[in-house]
């Protein structure tokens, strides 16, 4: 029994080593083929929307240009009918930003100011009106002059 074990583990052997074989030549035969110049022609299916994009990379694929260029170019990747936004603009944006800016924060300023002056102003009236030593206690603390 023992042997039969034997050969037949030493058949599986040679099978996986000829499925490997196999497959080491099927990789050679692709990496040789990956090399070629390309494709002829591909199909692809794409939403209606998408048509005239595809259209387009066809079109300057057919012409020359890269694939990735050609895609890129389709898509609007090299579109120069808009202008690029100033400079100038984009500063006076940002000053007019900061302007803004400042203007809230001496608002902002100006009412806790009074906010404390008012405070400032109460908690005075009210050690004013200590009477006894209270009063005495303020003084020495230098609360009241």
């Amino acid at each position: 029994m023992a042997r039969t074990n034997n050969a037949a583990s030493g058949r599986r052997k040679n099978r996986g080593t000829q499925r490997a074989q196999q497959q080491a030549a099927q990789a050679s035969q692709t990496s040789s083929s990956d090399s070629a110049s390309g494709l002829a022609s591909v199909t692809v299916r794409v939403p209606e929307a998408g048509k005239p994009f595809i259209e387009k990379a066809a079109e300057l694929m057919r012409e020359g240009a890269e694939p990735i260029a050609a895609l890129r170019r389709a898509g609007g990747g090299f579109d120069t009918s808009d202008p690029p936004p100033s400079r100038d603009q984009a500063l006076h944006d940002d000053e007019a930003a900061s302007r803004r800016d400042q203007h809230q924060m001496a608002r902002l300023r100006n009412r806790l100011e009074t906010q404390e002056m008012r405070s400032a102003a109460e908690i005075g009236y009210k050690v004013r009106s200590l009477s006894g030593w209270r009063l005495t206690l303020a003084k020495m603390a230098g609360l009241i002059a």
